[in-house]
């Protein structure tokens, strides 16, 4: 009998769910499974410091990925215009 998809995932590096969403996407299930994952190497780490009086320190490298800052952000930006919105009705 022959591999699962998942299995011939799993030898080649990759997530069952990586491979599904590239033959969802048109490539051929051999492609899928040969073409390794690219990492975007655009990305630079951003390096943010707490000020001087802060108590906790950040942990820096857990949010390497912007991530948290991003939320954040996103986050504010919402709470903004509901704020906004709520003034002018």
């Amino acid at each position: 009998m022959g591999k699962t998809l998942k299995e011939k995932a799993e030898e080649n590096g990759l997530t069952i769910e990586t491979v599904r969403r590239r033959m969802k996407n048109g490539w051929t299930e051999k492609k899928a499974l040969t073409t390794p994952l690219q990492t975007n190497k655009s990305h630079k780490k951003i390096k943010v410091e707490m000020p001087a009086e802060s108590k906790k320190p950040l942990d820096v490298e857990k949010y390497e990925d912007g991530f948290i800052l991003t939320i954040s952000i996103t986050l504010l930006g919402v709470a903004i215009v509901g704020i906004l919105w709520l003034l002018n009705k």
